[in-house]
């Protein structure tokens, strides 16, 4: 198993301040360089180098902080060991670290149908509220396989209201 636990921490310790900017890099390199053939040549963590450096220019950056310069250091690192299939789990545990610093907390809300602003905005307060969180990043997906209602999961905790999820359970009650 890849231990992305242990990537992460990396590179938020080396990120220091700005893990925040360096995550935001990270995103847009790591898509950048998964879309980019692959280089046979062996030549590969010298092109990731100068792809990151190219979209650091791009987007206007002439000093690059140190969540930067950690940010480009994980992608040169992660093309060398040929591990650059693994970069959106770290990012997703990056995310995670660094949302548990700032009292962030992530949720992901799979609905059956689209939901209004205003009640994913009364959801958020409530969780703040029950949470003691600072803030909570939603992340909200469309899911009709759940025929109608939500399924709200937090870390390892899922509260199902769906309707396949009452089904599912009624029929679970009846084999019993």
């Amino acid at each position: 198993m890849f231990p992305k636990d242990r990537w992460a921490e990396a590179f938020i310790r080396r990120a220091e301040d700005g893990a925040d900017e360096g995550l935001s890099f990270l995103v847009c390199a790591a898509s950048a360089l998964k879309r980019a053939p692959p280089d046979a040549s062996g030549a590969a963590a010298a092109r990731a180098a100068r792809a990151f450096d190219k979209a650091l220019l791009a987007a206007g950056y002439r000093e690059q902080s140190s969540g930067v310069e950690a940010a480009r250091a994980l992608l040169c690192l992660l093309v060398k060991r040929g591990a650059l299939g693994h970069a959106d789990s770290i990012i997703q545990e990056i995310q995670r670290l660094a949302d548990k610093k700032a009292h962030i907390l992530g949720a992901r809300l799979d609905a059956a149908l689209p939901l209004s602003a205003p009640f994913l905005d009364a959801l958020k307060t409530s969780l703040c509220r029950a949470s003691g969180a600072a803030d909570v990043r939603l992340h909200v997906v469309l899911a009709p396989q759940l025929l109608g209602g939500c399924r709200l999961t937090i870390d390892d905790e899922m509260l199902d209201c769906s309707l396949s999820g009452a089904l599912a359970s009624f029929y679970n009650g009846l084999r019993r």
